[in-house]
């Protein structure tokens, strides 16, 4: 149970930023080198390594490879104010 929390945490992170961002699915399969249906299924959780693949995309996102992972994430959109 607390496994599944933790895995819908990490991927609902992952969809907040990268819609947040405006990152295209296919643009992060190209990235990651994986087909877009790869990427639509990892983020909707279809796969069982979550953690991997937040990893992954962190990397190839130039970001710390436990950015989606850690207690202190915390993304807020900038506005175009």
């Amino acid at each position: 149970m607390v496994e599944q929390r933790r895995k819908d945490l990490i991927l609902k992170r992952m969809n907040q930023f990268i819609d947040g961002e405006g990152y295209r699915k296919d643009y992060l399969a190209d990235l990651l080198g994986e087909k877009p249906q790869t990427i639509y299924k990892q983020l909707s959780g279809k796969f069982q390594n979550v953690e991997q693949f937040a990893i992954d995309l962190a990397r190839v996102l130039n970001k710390k490879d436990t950015f989606f992972i850690e207690e202190s994430f915390s993304y807020q959109p900038e506005t175009g104010d």
